[in-house]
């Protein structure tokens, strides 16, 4: 998971080592991989608090597969 920097700094003390941690979200474990700069907005009203990778099915997994 990518962490925006409004949600970092007090969620997570603003901690620089907060890299690389697991964090569990509906029971599901993710490794934080980067923190957002403070500067950083998405377009329009979105405010969003973390990036997660987009989970696919058993089956488009396989079809991805086959163009690999």
């Amino acid at each position: 998971m990518i962490l925006m920097h409004p949600f970092w700094q007090p969620y997570f003390g603003s901690d620089p080592h907060v890299l690389g941690q697991t964090v569990t979200l509906d029971a599901m474990p993710y490794t934080v991989v980067g923190v957002m700069p403070a500067s950083f907005r998405f377009p329009g009203d979105a405010d969003a608090q973390m990036l997660l990778p987009l989970r696919l099915s058993e089956a488009s997994e396989r079809v991805a597969l086959r163009y690999e």
